[in-house]
């Protein structure tokens, strides 16, 4: 399966550098290793496509997403526990969900969730799950 794995990007990245804050970078690649190595998927990250710096082109960026949520089986949105949401993030979602794609939620425990994201998981639009990733739980909600 082919997952599409949205994170936010502008918040990960040390823009004295442009490049992606190292703790950020290493979790990040944990979790794709579990979804790659781990369950044998084929994941596709603006990050780490990036090479992990920022990408100042931003049409090229919502292209690049398109075609490869277009590509992809289901999207795993790795959310974070604050109040503020990625606005690169929530837009994927949408496309994912608009597309009739598999989209899961993957937040912290205890996070607070986002209205709508909230809305989307009461109706069965989207699924959440827990972040960091589980084996187990992926196994079970990866079904398309």
């Amino acid at each position: 399966m082919k997952i599409f794995v949205a994170t936010s990007y502008s918040s990960e990245v040390d823009y004295s550098t442009g490049r992606v804050n190292p703790e950020s970078r290493e979790f990040l690649e944990t979790q794709l290793a579990i979804l790659e190595e781990g369950l044998g998927h084929t994941a596709f990250n603006a990050l780490r496509y990036d090479n992990w710096q920022i990408n100042d082109d931003s049409a090229a960026a919502y292209l690049l997403d398109r075609q490869e949520l277009d590509n992809s089986d289901a999207l795993i949105a790795l959310m974070g526990g604050g109040t503020e949401v990625s606005a690169g993030v929530q837009t994927e979602i949408g496309l994912a969900v608009a597309l009739g794609k598999l989209v899961l939620l993957a937040y912290p425990p205890d996070a607070k969730r986002g209205y709508f994201n909230l809305g989307m998981a009461k109706t069965g639009a989207v699924t959440e799950i827990a972040l960091p990733l589980d084996p187990d739980e992926l196994k079970e909600k990866l079904v398309v």
